[in-house]
């Protein structure tokens, strides 16, 4: 486990009380920070029931608003500060956001949705070849020309 400093704390209430906010509005309290060089870049409550969406959890939320107020999707050398352990949603799209470290007030309540005891839902390769080299040479061919487009500028 990598260890705290001194500013943890200080972010970590920050997250407390955008939970506090999500308990107003009815929903599961969770709130979450980003910080990055000892600045807040982004923070967020579950909205979920506000806004119909599953998606819509307070890491999850916080993780877009700091690519949109940053311009990069990629939140390296940034830590999150959450209420509740992430789930394996959330731990996906912190992982796909390359922050650095997370640190968490508490661990999850509902053990359904921890990332160690998941249901995985049944996944499927579609067997016509066709549809697969299809698929396949569309993203070889995205990433190869990104690539070619990088070795450009």
């Amino acid at each position: 486990m990598i260890s705290s400093n001194n500013n943890d704390g200080f972010f970590m209430e920050k997250a407390i009380e955008e939970a506090q906010r999500s308990l107003k509005n009815s929903e599961v309290p969770v709130g979450a920070v980003i910080a990055k060089n000892d600045k807040i870049i982004a923070k967020a409550y579950n909205r979920i029931e506000t806004e119909n969406d599953a998606t819509a959890h307070a890491e999850i939320l916080a993780i877009r608003k700091a690519g949109r107020k940053t311009g990069n999707w990629r939140l390296s050398d940034s830590t999150l500060y959450v209420t509740v352990e992430p789930c394996a949603m959330c731990l996906t799209a912190i992982h796909l956001a390359r922050i650095k470290k997370i640190v968490f007030g508490c661990a999850s309540f509902n053990k359904m949705y921890t990332n160690r005891s998941l249901k995985k839902p049944e996944l499927v390769q579609i067997p016509d070849i066709t549809i697969q080299e299809k698929c396949s040479k569309m993203m070889k061919d995205f990433f190869k020309k990104a690539r070619n487009a990088r070795r450009i500028k």
